[in-house]
């Protein structure tokens, strides 16, 4: 979360509730770099910035692509809070307005969205969802409609539940617990029952987990245990299998690999990469070939890729425009129609490098 950073520096902000990103902070806006040669000039498929009127992050898409949902905070909002909007910016709806939010995702029937809030632990230490050794205990996992109305609590404990996603078929949760044991992986059936550990690796933290479109397979970022000290924190991507067997490593490229997302098409996904010297930039990675294409060419902060249930369109947290020294993100959008991605769409992602 889930799913967390300066670019000139790995600055925790206590604000950054909303981000739900483990180790990586809110982004100060960097100086523009000096533009390459001509014949130098990358290509960066057509993007839009998304109007919104506060800051807004780690935003997913409802089933149908017509809404999103994200952490934001608007006007008077004294920290991140779920939202939802449509696509173009409009009919902005504040859901939670108590405690403070994370991670938040739709269910794939439309009706229903699950999100992470302090809301009913005020008691507790309030936390800092940017710094893992400091993660709100009183982070739990909660359901509502639409409007934010008919909550229901699903976790009930004074551990951090959060980084929460939903299988394709709506029967599961996905989410991360974090224990004296470190941070695992975990699953519920969506009323909250039969709660599952998948992960138990001692040396690993992982979060971010989301199904890949086959219903079985999770992929999910991580970091060792003895790295969490360091900023930024190196991370590797893995697949799983939703019984917790068939553990694989997907990311061998040294650094921050972070924030996988999966493409409908079930060949690819999108995920983050922090470029030299510390410019967070947005790949689509080939699964089994392992061909990668970087995707975003700004010096500014492009990060929580997501893409559309249809394929075309690519939605993520960017610094772009944003006067240098505020630490705010706002929200964009990528045309990838041309990358062909959608569901059924059996293509490789050709004439790139390879993972090494």
């Amino acid at each position: 979360m889930t799913r967390r950073c300066s670019i000139t520096s790995m600055i925790s902000v206590a604000s950054i509730a909303a981000l739900a990103a483990p180790a990586l902070a809110l982004p100060q806006s960097a100086p523009a770099a000096a533009p390459p040669a001509k014949d130098e000039q990358p290509t960066e498929l057509p993007v839009t910035l998304i109007p919104h009127p506060g800051s807004a992050a780690e935003a997913y898409f409802s089933p149908d692509g017509t809404h999103l949902i994200c952490n934001a905070q608007v006007g008077d909002d004294e920290t991140y809070y779920v939202y939802t909007m449509k696509l173009d910016g409009s009919e902005v709806r504040k859901i939670n307005g108590k405690g403070m939010d994370a991670c938040t995702y739709y269910f794939p029937d439309g009706q229903r969205i699950i999100w992470t809030s302090t809301r009913d632990c005020l008691d507790l230490p309030k936390g800092d969802y940017s710094e893992p050794s400091d993660y709100p205990k009183g982070a739990e996992l909660f359901i509502s409609d639409l409007k934010g109305k008919n909550v229901k609590r699903l976790t009930h404990n004074e551990c951090y539940d959060a980084e929460c996603s939903v299988s394709p078929d709506g029967n599961w949760i996905l989410f991360s617990r974090q224990t004296d044991d470190g941070i695992d992986l975990w699953k519920m059936r969506a009323d909250g029952s039969d709660e599952a550990q998948l992960t138990f690796t001692d040396d690993w933290h992982e979060g971010g987990a989301f199904f890949m479109p086959d219903g079985d397979t999770i992929i999910y970022r991580a970091w060792r245990h003895a790295d969490s000290d360091q900023s930024p924190k190196p991370m590797t991507i893995f697949t799983i299998k939703a019984d917790g067997a068939d553990l694989t490593q997907i990311t061998t490229d040294p650094g921050t690999n972070w924030a996988p997302y999966p493409a409908p098409d079930g060949n690819h996904f999108v995920y983050v990469r922090m470029m030299p010297p510390h410019n967070f930039e947005i790949y689509l990675m080939n699964i089994e070939t392992k061909e990668k294409k970087q995707l975003t060419h700004n010096n500014a902060f492009d990060g929580y890729p997501v893409i559309s249930p249809d394929g075309q369109t690519l939605l993520f947290s960017t610094s772009r425009g944003i006067p240098r020294g505020e630490r705010k993100l706002r929200l964009a959008k990528m045309d990838v129609s041309s990358l062909h991605l959608g569901a059924g769409k059996n293509t490789q992602t050709t004439g790139h490098e390879q993972d090494h």
